[in-house]
């Protein structure tokens, strides 16, 4: 397997938001389940809407690893896939903020 394709980032950063988006949302259940959490005051969605863009964030941590071990190809897929997927997140929720 060539880790400097541009493939390799694109799975890679693709399956980074929905695992990171998934113990986001263990971990938001727990702290809620244990009381420490309240979605009171916030608008429909918000925790939907912010988990979501926490784990597209999280593709932040592949582009340091592969810029600083020079994968410029794999790098170049993990941003490719992090604008798709930010662009895709602003269009699904475009009506809540516009």
């Amino acid at each position: 397997m060539n880790k400097n394709a541009i493939w390799a980032g694109v799975i890679i950063a693709l399956l980074t938001p929905f695992v990171s988006y998934a113990v986001l949302l263990m971990i938001y259940e727990r702290l809620d389940a244990m009381g420490w959490s309240s979605s009171v005051g916030l608008g429909s969605l918000f925790q939907e809407r912010t988990l979501i863009l926490a784990g597209i964030c999280f593709n932040i941590f592949w582009v340091n690893y592969f810029q600083k071990k020079r994968l410029f190809q794999s790098l170049r897929g993990v941003v490719i896939a992090t604008i798709l997927a930010a662009f895709g997140w602003l269009f699904y929720y475009w009506d809540i903020f516009f």
